[in-house]
């Protein structure tokens, strides 16, 4: 009887060593992109809802929830701290009365290009011996591992009694992987 591991349990190990590696490299961002961006004091969070806005036009709270898999309150804390910043406004919904659209102010337009600007700077120091080819085999596995995985809608609290959702409303409203923001910290 052999005790080498059989392929499934070596992908099962790599994909944990993946995920794990995953995982610091994201703390890592977000560290690096606190202590770069520190004087606009901007969250990684907003950062994303700014390049959102930038990327798909005005949108309403719902819709960037939507874009970013989460709740509308979660969202909605966020866009209360860019409106106060100035870098959003609101604008007039013509489609719904109730729901208002968010814009990028020019304020807002010229963080996002500071801040393109200086994460822009640091890309010659990274990564140092690693080719472009084998960047972007790195980026096509982690993408299809996000498709795999997909995104999974916040669940609602439902009151007793009342039927499940349906199928077509627990679909996945993730944005392709092209729709995504790009940003280097």
């Amino acid at each position: 009887m052999s005790n080498a591991p059989r392929p499934a349990d070596e992908n099962e190990a790599c994909l944990a060593a993946l995920f794990e590696e995953c995982a610091a490299l994201a703390n890592r961002l977000k560290c690096n992109a606190r202590r770069l961006h520190r004087r606009d004091n901007l969250s990684a969070s907003g950062r994303i809802l700014l390049q959102l806005l930038q990327r798909h036009g005005p949108q309403t709270v719902p819709q960037l929830a939507a874009l970013r898999s989460t709740s509308r309150q979660n969202i909605q804390t966020l866009v209360n701290r860019l409106l106060a910043a100035g870098w959003i406004a609101p604008q007039p919904n013509p489609g719904h009365r109730r729901s208002g659209l968010l814009a990028l102010t020019p304020a807002g337009e010229r963080l996002l290009a500071a801040v393109d600007a200086r994460e822009a700077a640091l890309l010659p120091e990274l990564p140092a011996g690693v080719s472009a080819a084998d960047l972007a085999a790195g980026t096509a596995v982690l993408r299809q591992l996000r498709a795999a995985l997909g995104a999974e809608k916040p669940r609602r609290h439902r009151a007793a009694g009342s039927p499940p959702p349906t199928s077509a409303s627990t679909r996945s409203t993730a944005a392709p992987a092209d729709e995504l923001p790009v940003s280097l910290l």
